[in-house]
């Protein structure tokens, strides 16, 4: 499926992390995780790119090419007709290289760094992204995912954002989605309440 729709997220579930897995690929820069005590940091660890500390795979070699205001949040049509116009646009403007931070668990957040000084541009919550799509397969798109994002604290003043990016490398895609999808994914009760 090319877009899964995401339900509002249960933030008081809490997901016990272990360290991301993540096979050594050219635009992968790395998995980071909090500490606790059953797991404390190594040196390594230690140091936060941006001052954003979440378990979380780094992407890089990513391309932002814009967003554009939707009425239509969870329309898999609205975001591909998205995706292909600031894709387009995008071979007559330069874009803006980033790195992307997706988090481990539904309680974390999006964060944009841009690539050349590795600040921190954006940060989106996960329990504020309605929808993740990733390009159709053999399309100009294919190396390009995108997500629909609200801001506003009623229904009524919720204004909806589709932010689309390319990969550089259209295999990275794949991982990018596994990413997302594990970030959404909610915890059983269950789990939560026998910590």
């Amino acid at each position: 499926m090319m877009g899964e729709v995401l339900g509002e997220m249960d933030l008081d579930n809490k997901l016990q992390q272990t360290p991301t897995e993540v096979k050594s690929r050219s635009f992968v820069v790395e998995a980071k995780r909090f500490e606790t005590d059953e797991h404390p940091l190594s040196e390594e660890e230690v140091e936060v790119i941006g001052d954003v500390a979440q378990d979380c795979t780094i992407f890089s070699g990513i391309s932002y090419l814009g967003s554009a205001s939707v009425n239509a949040p969870k329309s898999e049509t609205e975001t591909h007709r998205n995706m292909a116009i600031l894709n387009e646009q995008s071979h007559n403007q330069e874009v803006i290289k980033v790195s992307v931070s997706v988090p481990s668990c539904s309680d974390g957040c999006v964060v944009l760094y841009d690539a050349a000084t590795n600040t921190v541009m954006a940060r989106y919550e996960i329990h504020r992204i309605l929808f993740y799509a990733h390009g159709t397969a053999e399309s100009k798109e294919a190396a390009c995912f995108s997500f629909t994002y609200t801001q506003g604290e009623t229904i009524e003043s919720s204004i909806f954002q589709c932010h689309v990016f390319r990969c550089d490398i259209p295999e990275a895609v794949g991982q990018v989605s596994t990413c997302f999808t594990k970030a959404f994914q909610r915890v059983p009760r269950s789990m939560t309440t026998s910590v």
